[in-house]
């Protein structure tokens, strides 16, 4: 139950970030558009350029909208579509198209800090090749060769930089989780018996009394049980104790709740009190033996 949430809220986390893209992806296309403008950069190529590429942006945002459930598929295609459309800039506008360069690691860091390290790959990937090509098709870049093999190595250096650091921050972020997971189930659980603790149990309390719920609650502890220590040993007193919380568990369901306040102590709580006879004597039917 717990791996099946942690996938779902993955999931959400997923999606909420490729809405974020989508958006971010119109933002930078109206800037761009602008920009021409201002540089009067408006000719027939550009215009159908950025309009193919501003309607692909709007669409792809409505159907992370309408459809937000997330898809590899589409993450796929929209760092084609967006790498693609990079390389086209920067084949039509030459010199100025330079200026198109820096979306490359746009596409790169953002896909790998969004979706993971193997996004990042594939588009670092495609980005690389799709400026090789683009320095063995296009005349401008083709007669610069020092500077365009200069900053197609920065294609290959600063996305494997950045994926180490990726990896190390999923790292140290997979590690905290585990701890901070590890202080909550040791602030709320017991470590010997693996119920809920003292502190758990007046959680519990105090959720009950806010919300008016009727309960009753059993306070429990075992007789004879230092006798069971200081002859058998703490041993055999921890196995005791362990089976107990076994047993108390079996009664439980979810209108019950059972925790273990410290040494023999432990404490039951029964929503339905109409059952507390039936179960205070289940309880006393068992039966413990030591030898």
């Amino acid at each position: 139950m717990i791996h099946l949430k942690k996938i779902i809220k993955n999931h959400l986390k997923s999606t909420n970030e490729e809405i974020s893209q989508a958006i971010a992806r119109v933002i930078i296309t109206l800037a761009i558009t602008v920009s021409m403008i201002v540089f009067n950069l408006i000719q027939t190529q550009y215009i159908y350029l950025m309009s193919v590429y501003f309607i692909f942006s709007i669409v792809h945002l409505k159907i992370t909208f309408k459809y937000p459930a997330f898809r590899k598929w589409r993450i796929i295609f929209t760092i084609w579509a967006d790498i693609t459309f990079t390389t086209l800039m920067l084949y039509s506008l030459n010199e100025i198209g330079t200026f198109f360069f820096p979306l490359y690691f746009w596409y790169i860091m953002g896909n790998g800090m969004r979706f993971g390290k193997a996004y990042l790959i594939v588009a670092s990937l495609y980005s690389f090749f799709s400026f090789f090509i683009l320095i063995n098709t296009s005349l401008y870049w083709s007669s610069n060769p020092s500077f365009a093999y200069a900053i197609l190595s920065s294609l290959f250096i600063l996305p494997l930089f950045f994926y180490v650091l990726v990896s190390r921050l999923h790292d140290a972020q997979k590690q905290l989780k585990d701890q901070l997971a590890e202080s909550k189930y040791t602030a709320l659980f017991d470590t010997l018996t693996s119920i809920p603790n003292r502190h758990y149990l007046l959680q519990k309390l105090y959720k009950y009394e806010t919300q008016e719920i009727p309960i009753t609650l059993f306070f429990i502890d075992l007789d004879g049980f230092k006798l069971v220590n200081d002859t058998l040993g703490h041993y055999v007193g921890d196995e005791v104790l362990i089976e107990v919380a076994k047993r108390l568990t079996d009664l439980t369901d979810e209108n019950h709740f059972v925790a273990r306040l410290g040494g023999d102590e432990f404490a039951y709580i029964l929503k339905n009190s109409d059952k507390a006879m039936y179960v205070a004597k289940k309880m006393g039917k068992n039966q413990y033996h030591y030898s």
